[in-house]
């Protein structure tokens, strides 16, 4: 899992990196900008023929900016440093007192052209490039950007050309607001650690394809409790070929109602998909006859208090919400709180969210997997707090309500009462189907059954749910919540074994 850091942790490091390890910033730089350029350079299939423009702002990023286009004229490519308002200007060339404007001398010294926005040579330039690369502002914008940078934004968003940023997006900031001047990019090469700030639901679609570029900081400093969800799944308790179905761990279920038992089917399944060796799905007396007889390996339960009751005594963790109409919500408040009497762990979703009051006492955390207007609903911020900073609000909802958080959305948000966090980025709007929502917490009722612990199940589970959505988008295009399942059984089974027998 790769470290998500603050603006403010990311100064931090530069600094701690030069007074600690002696490391001179302009160093530093030079490093930035070599080691971005061979990276735009390889993913990015540049062409040697058509020009390369590169827009650089005044501070360290702007700095970080000028050593590729110098880099890259020195390869060969057609590489111009197009002067803008409010950038690094030819001002300082004679006796450079920033950063910046030392990487500009020594980008016209070994000949790389400097032109003009609006000179013929700028607008030929810019017409004829294959990508623009800006560098206007990196960690320490602490605000909107202002005139005349404003302007440039606005110019450079209407060129009609790729945009590649350098660390950020600029215009982007801690606290940035969709209405707020900032690069549309096409993709961002963000300097050793993405930013927290680039997960927000107001900048995310700013920073196109985000890529973590290593430069060589020392190692140990960035102290952040927030990862980036990679192809690294959590360390699970692994299945022994011995197991029989009461030591793969038993699962309660308790959704659906009359029109909602589609997501009681989608949950319980999904828990058995998962690993789960028993799955239980209780349903109310009048829906269950419809579900009875179609749900095989699952055995579906007429409810009953005493049934639940001697149920969840011998059970390994529950599920309770998904499509859930038919309990009352004392009904629903009463199986969680003989869960927390019982140190069960479970997933709360969905109607139970509503019926459940926070914080649940017990030792092991439950996981919550509200969804965007679910989470708006308990409270926690507004819609427009939570469209600038999630993670933030994730977090705090882990804190106040003691529980595992798992916010869903285009990207999804894990956090810790302890205030570690997880982010997973890997956008897939096919997975945004009915149904989607109750199969994530199947799988994480059924990785907690199987002895994980809460964190680790809800992030395990979050990659399940999202490499099965990008196998069926690979084979299918569209499709319906239920296809999840083969796949995700084939997931799980590859995950929580290592690969053994073969993978998905």
């Amino acid at each position: 899992m790769v470290k998500i850091v603050s603006n403010l942790q990311m100064q931090q490091i530069d600094q701690k990196s030069q007074s600690s390890f002696h490391l001179d910033a302009s160093l530093l730089m030079e490093n930035a900008g070599i080691k971005l350029w061979r990276c735009v350079k390889e993913q990015e299939h540049l062409s040697v023929e058509r020009p390369v423009v590169f827009v650089a702002g005044r501070g360290n990023n702007g700095g970080d900016a000028l050593v590729m286009a110098r880099q890259a004229f020195l390869e060969g490519f057609a590489a111009v440093i197009v002067l803008v308002p409010g950038g690094v200007s030819m001002d300082g060339l004679d006796n450079p007192t920033r950063p910046s404007e030392s990487m500009l001398k020594a980008a016209a010294l070994v000949g790389v052209p400097l032109v003009s926005r609006d000179s013929a040579e700028g607008i030929r330039a810019v017409e004829q490039a294959s990508v623009i690369i800006e560098g206007l502002f990196g960690v320490g914008l602490s605000g909107p950007v202002r005139p005349p940078v404003d302007g440039v934004i606005e110019w450079m968003n209407s060129r009609n050309r790729r945009i590649i940023s350098v660390d950020l997006p600029g215009g982007l900031y801690e606290g940035y607001s969709k209405t707020d001047p900032c690069i549309r990019a096409a993709a961002t090469y963000t300097v050793e650690y993405p930013k927290t700030c680039m997960y927000s639901f107001a900048a995310r679609e700013r920073c196109g394809t985000i890529t973590a570029v290593p430069i060589g900081f020392p190692p140990d400093l960035a102290e952040s409790d927030l990862r980036l969800v990679t192809d690294t799944f959590p360390d699970l308790p692994k299945p022994e070929e011995t197991s029989y179905k009461h030591r793969r761990g038993s699962c309660a279920v308790f959704a659906g109602g009359p029109g909602t038992l589609g997501a009681a089917y989608l949950a319980a399944k999904a828990a058995g998909k998962a690993g789960a060796g028993l799955v239980r799905l209780f349903l109310e007396k009048e829906v269950y006859p419809l579900l009875a007889g179609i749900m095989g390996g699952v055995m579906a339960v007429p409810y009953d208090e005493w049934a639940v009751s001697e149920e969840l005594e011998k059970a390994s963790s529950f599920v309770i919400g998904p499509g859930l109409t038919g309990l009352s919500v004392s009904e629903q408040g009463s199986i969680v709180s003989l869960a927390a009497s019982l140190n069960l762990p479970g997933v709360i979703d969905a109607e139970a969210l509503k019926a459940v009051s926070f914080p649940v006492p017990g030792a092991v955390p439950f996981v919550l997997t509200p969804h965007v207007g679910e989470f708006l609903s308990m409270g926690f911020c507004t819609r427009e707090e939570l469209d600038e900073d999630p993670v933030g609000f994730c977090q705090k909802a882990a804190a106040d309500t003691g529980c595992v958080v798992v916010l869903k959305s285009y990207m999804t948000f894990i956090a810790h009462p302890d205030g570690r966090g997880y982010v997973y980025d890997r956008m897939n709007h096919t997975l945004g189907t009915g149904g989607s929502g109750d199969v994530l917490a199947g799988i994480i009722g059924g990785l907690l059954s199987g002895g994980a612990e809460p964190l680790e199940a809800a992030v395990g589970a979050v990659m399940i749910h999202g490499e099965a959505g990008r196998i069926l988008r690979r084979r299918r295009g569209y499709f319906l919540a239920e296809e999840l399942l083969d796949p995700v059984g084939q997931l799980s089974f590859s995950y929580r074994t290592g690969g053994r027998g073969g993978d998905a």
